[in-house]
């Protein structure tokens, strides 16, 4: 009886770092597609032009064309909405994590169950509730460049420090049908760095940007330590639920931007920019809460709770072209991200759980490293965009769009609450307002469309004691149709001197 506690506990830390890390991911990797107040008007269309201090982000090229001390602060408010319908087939997934839905268990075979119906509150269960969330997030970014640094022209030294354009907040009900993969989630990424950028000539512009980014993670979900194979119904039993919580930081992410811009005609111009990979790993601890069943007691001990998280944040690739007329502009950028490249996540755990056996013994278990598979895909984007002077040197207004693909596999088998971004749509505005060459004021507005997204064929699960052929039998839970609408609404204000 003991081995299967132990067993149990190891299965807990498994569910829990299984989803937490996959949340992470929303918090400082996929972004949204337009940071930068100017260049979220123009839908993300902005590596060629990289014309005023944001492309210390986009294309740090770019900050070798300004000639003044320039501030930029920029403010990004987005809202998010989710929803998420959980629907099961009321039948089993037969064999490996490969297999097809049958509505009972053949001979012998491997059985998860897919409930159809809601038994948190036990027998006889009900339809699952839809459960939502509608959450505000604010995204500051602060950039400093100094043009014709030591009276080079042509020069710049800049500094900022930025945070992911993504959203690490995020909270749903605490007894939800989504309560197995994410309850709440607090994450915070920032990255402070400092560039430089020269011209040669007009045909040639060379920048770079080195950032160390800093990550605190704080995430609590419900983990099921011990699903049946027999009892669908057990598995949501809220009494069987056990809770856990982590908290992480991790204080050095070395990363950087390259940037290359040209003026090749006098109408013509390109720009191309690749973030470097960036690899996170947060130490921490985490605190688990037995469910009320659970009659061992079990416990980890202060001091033997100490987890670390690794993940990595692939290579972006922009490039951009950009035609110039005397009132107005148009460029389309392509983005690529590789990551095909992060296939799975590493767990490195240094914990051990106590199960008290009798006031004066108690048995231990370390906790294994573990590997988790995504089979992310390569992402691309096309983006278009372009700023119209409706009063040269003092007003310009901009609009842009774009479209994203799916990180996720194309049966969206793993897709899931805790990450709810597919394939995207966005369309966008702004406008830019000079006062004497001084001081200017950007606005933007993108709305992002997401088409509804039904998974049918999930294999996301609550993960519980392996069986002797390391298949595990909780429940699937990531079956379901999910709903995304995002707005984001950006201000800067940019001083020249």
């Amino acid at each position: 009886m003991k081995n299967s506690f132990n067993k149990q506990r190891f299965a807990v830390l498994y569910t829990f770092l299984s989803a937490l890390i996959s949340s992470t991911l929303f918090a400082g990797g996929l972004e949204f597609p337009a940071p930068g107040t100017v260049g979220a008007g123009r839908g993300g269309a902005f590596t060629a032009k990289a014309d005023n201090a944001s492309a210390f982000i986009y294309n740090p090229a770019g900050l070798a064309n300004l000639e003044t001390k320039d501030l930029l602060l920029s403010i990004h408010l987005v809202h998010q909405k989710v929803d998420f319908s959980r629907k099961g087939t009321g039948g089993y997934r037969i064999g490996s994590a490969d297999g097809d839905y049958s509505p009972t268990c053949n001979g012998g075979d491997i059985c998860i169950g897919d409930p159809a119906l809601d038994f948190s509150n036990g027998t006889p269960g009900t339809e699952f509730d839809k459960v939502s969330m509608s959450k505000p997030g604010v995204l500051p970014t602060l950039i400093f460049n100094y043009g014709n640094f030591a009276h080079i022209k042509g020069l710049s030294l800049s500094a900022g420090l930025i945070t992911p354009v993504s959203f690490g907040a995020q909270k749903y009900p605490e007894n939800g049908a989504q309560r197995y993969t994410l309850i709440d989630s607090n994450h915070l990424i920032i990255f402070p760095g400092i560039g430089v950028a020269y011209r040669f000539n007009k045909y040639f512009q060379l920048g770079a940007v080195f950032m160390s980014g800093v990550a605190s993670l704080n995430q609590t979900l419900k983990i099921r330590p011990l699903p049946s194979m027999a009892s669908t119904s057990y598995n949501e039993n809220l009494s069987g639920d056990a809770s856990m919580e982590i908290k992480a930081v991790d204080p050095f992410i070395p990363t950087g931007i390259i940037g290359i811009k040209s003026e090749v005609t006098k109408w013509l111009e390109l720009g191309v920019s690749v973030k470097l990979p960036a690899i996170i790993a947060a130490d921490g601890t985490f605190k688990y809460t037995a469910p009320s069943q659970d009659m061992s007691e079990s416990y980890m001990e202060k001091g033997e709770d100490k987890v670390t998280l690794k993940q990595k944040f692939p290579l972006r690739l922009r490039a951009g072209a950009r035609y110039v007329h005397s009132r107005f502009d148009i460029e389309a950028d392509f983005v690529y991200e590789n990551w095909k490249s992060l296939q799975e996540f590493s767990i490195l755990p240094d914990a051990i759980i106590t199960d008290p056996i009798n006031d004066n013994t108690s048995t231990k278990t370390p906790m294994p490293d573990t590997k988790i598979p995504k089979n992310f895909r390569d992402t691309y984007s096309a983006r278009l965009g372009g700023d119209f002077a409706v009063w040269k040197d003092h007003l310009n207004l901009r609009a842009g769009a774009f479209y994203q693909s799916s990180a996720y596999p194309k049966s969206n088998n793993t897709f899931n609450i805790d990450f709810p971004y597919g394939r995207q749509i966005g369309v966008s505005g702004g406008l830019s307002f000079s006062i004497k060459k001084r001081l200017d004021i950007h606005a933007a507005y993108m709305h992002i469309f997401q088409p509804d997204i039904t998974v049918k064929d999930g294999i996301v699960q609550q993960q519980g004691l392996p069986l002797s052929t390391g298949e595990e039998i909780g429940n699937t839970i990531n079956n379901g149709t999910y709903k995304v609408a995002l707005n984001i609404f950006s201000l800067a204000v940019e001083a020249h001197f």
